[in-house]
């Protein structure tokens, strides 16, 4: 719902103020292309909204070897990777 509103208010600001034309090819690339930039944590959230639950299961069955495991990969994976 948040992006709907501030996808609506880009637009409106890239129509009003800097003057884009409002056509329905100019509307369709904007969707086609996604979010702003500055929106990037809605698709961070709706992730973590969706993993949480998995996550939430491993940790309550894992034991402590899978866990020293999984905290290995995913420091590799976020700090060492990128």
């Amino acid at each position: 719902m948040p992006s709907i509103f501030w996808g609506t208010a880009y637009f409106a600001w890239d129509f009003l103020v800097q003057n884009i034309p409002f056509t329905s090819a100019v509307i369709v690339q904007g969707i086609l292309n996604g979010a702003y930039t500055q929106m990037w944590y809605l698709y961070v959230l709706v992730g973590l909204y969706l993993i949480t639950p998995i996550f939430r299961i491993f940790i309550r069955h894992a034991d402590e070897g899978m866990l020293r495991y999984f905290i290995f990969v995913w420091i590799i994976g976020v700090a060492i990777l990128p």
